[in-house]
């Protein structure tokens, strides 16, 4: 492998730590559980329309997935981003505005708040995905870890920057109503820098660095450490005046330690690697009109489905969960949701590049995260059935990892069954409808259903009647999804076929015969 130049700037780690803190900003972005509990008080919602505001707006962007798809495939990765920021920021100030002084009360200004909060999912949609793809073309030889990596900082990112908002004021979100209702801004600012940093550092080269693996593992060690850090400031028997504004700031030290120890990197031995020579395979072309011809497509886009359904039965409502077992403290059950998130986004990815080129298909890791949320919905069940809030905190652990770890697992998927070129719009399309599509089915109707037939007057619901039944049947739906994932793997050899088909198709459209290409067996 020829050696080659590293430009001054943007170097390859100049757009490592944009794409880190791009993924890193948008991981409280979709955090609405934080302020749903001040949007159901503001706007005098019960709990199916209050969730129904998240879910709503995630119906929007699922919606939207198909526009968004060939967008990313036409304008690329330099331009999204910027369009996205603009739609992101204009939103979000607008929202801002709602929250904090309705320009329409009721159910028509949740309605509005809901129409804000949908433009604001797709303003960040089109500015996170290109990141992946652009992660795996530049780090091309550690491009799962890369991945995984990234995925794992968003669920950083849903730790650390709540922690940081309440935890540096000395405060807990049940404390102010109206200092919560501040927190989509202070999200929106983090994002929105973020998203220009990313756009400035597309034009770094790809290549390879023998310590590439060891320096991205680093900038996973310590968003962990920021992590730790930022849930332990939110732990119940934590002060939030003294010891954890002590600890919220260590959080806040690890985070610029990583900016600033990523932004000094150089390349001393660069290698000039193409992403198709790493594998010494034939990677796939399949595009996004293509790849929704295929059965395959579709079974991936159902098990990522019922594995994202879990997630979000939890994420939308754990709030109100823990208040339904009379647990206050609901700060450090999304934080610890966030961290064993972020924990499972980095374990997968890890396993994912431990599985490539083996003979065991990484599909199997697809088994393992529904195994994980089903776990962990009937530890919610038992928790209900029995009223012991303690097992909410491992029921919290297993479902958050499985939710996590499913992300890393199907964006890698998603590069090997239908090729790295055209990820940006295939996998777009399947996580946007698979994951706001289980918004709406796990988190807002199955959830809410059962909550507000046994709510009081007030819309407030206490005791083993409120989620349990929701429990069971997504814990019954995991199972349905393992099933799928070995299906997947039976019918592996008659689906790669069909690829292979659709590829040489591609292929021969786009005409390109510039260097020969290796098929992907994976």
């Amino acid at each position: 492998m020829a050696s080659c130049n590293s430009p001054r700037w943007p170097r390859r780690w100049d757009f490592w730590v944009s794409a880190l803190f791009l993924n890193f900003s948008s991981g409280c972005m979709y955090d609405y559980g934080t302020y749903s509990a001040a949007v159901k008080e503001t706007f005098g919602l019960n709990q199916l329309e209050t969730a129904m505001v998240s879910t709503a707006a995630q119906l929007y962007l699922a919606i939207m997935a198909y526009p968004h798809a060939r967008l990313l495939e036409r304008l690329g990765t330099r331009i999204c981003p910027l369009i996205g920021c603009a739609v992101m920021s204009v939103s979000y100030v607008m929202l801002l505005i709602q929250l904090l002084s309705p320009m329409i009360a009721g159910k028509p200004g949740a309605a509005l708040l809901t129409c804000l909060l949908g433009l604001g999912f797709t303003g960040t949609a089109l500015s996170v995905g290109p990141s992946y793809q652009r992660a795996m073309q530049i780090f091309p030889q550690s491009a799962g870890l890369a991945t995984g990596v990234l995925k794992c900082s968003i669920g950083a990112g849903g730790s650390v920057l709540p922690a940081l908002f309440f935890g540096l004021r000395s405060s807990r979100p049940e404390d102010s109503e109206q200092a919560v209702k501040f927190f989509p801004g202070f999200a929106g600012i983090f994002m929105a820098v973020s998203i220009l940093a990313f756009a400035a550092t597309q034009g770094a080269s790809s290549g390879y660095e023998k310590h590439d693996s060891r320096r991205i593992m680093t900038s996973a060690f310590i968003l962990v450490l920021a992590t730790i850090f930022a849930t332990a400031s939110s732990l119940p028997m934590v002060p939030k005046a003294g010891a954890g504004q002590l600890l919220a700031a260590g959080s806040l030290l690890m985070t610029m330690l990583l900016l600033a120890g990523n932004c000094c990197k150089l390349d001393a031995n660069l290698e000039d690697v193409s992403l198709r020579q790493t594998s010494g395979r034939l990677e796939m072309h399949v595009t996004l009109n293509q790849a929704l011809r295929t059965a395959e497509y579709w079974m991936y886009l159902v098990v990522n489905f019922i594995n994202c359904g879990s997630g979000q039965l939890v994420v939308s409502n754990i709030s109100q969960i823990a208040a339904s077992l009379q647990v206050a403290e609901s700060e450090s059950l999304v934080c610890m949701f966030a961290f064993s998130n972020m924990l499972g986004r980095l374990g997968f990815g890890i396993a994912v590049d431990a599985l490539a080129g083996r003979r065991t298909s990484r599909t199997v890791l697809f088994a393992v995260t529904n195994i994980l949320g089903a776990a962990g919905q009937v530890l919610f069940y038992v928790a209900a059935v029995t009223m012991k809030p303690v097992l909410l905190y491992p029921a919290t652990l297993f479902v958050g990892t499985g939710f996590g770890g499913g992300f890393t697992t199907f964006v890698n998927i998603c590069s090997a069954r239908w090729g790295t070129e055209t990820l940006r719009g295939t996998w777009t399309f399947l996580d946007a409808i698979s994951n706001c599509g289980s918004a709406l089915v796990f988190g807002s109707l199955l959830a809410s259903y059962q909550y507000d037939r046994h709510a009081d007057h007030s819309n407030h619901c206490i005791g083993k009647d409120c989620f349990s039944m929701a429990h069971l049947i997504t814990a019954a739906c995991n199972l349905v999804g393992v099933l799928l994932s070995l299906l997947l793997i039976a019918r592996h050899s008659q689906a790669r076929q069909i690829r292979h088909e659709l590829s040489d198709i591609s292929l021969s459209r786009t005409s390109r015969t510039s260097s020969p290409l290796v098929r992907s067996n994976s």
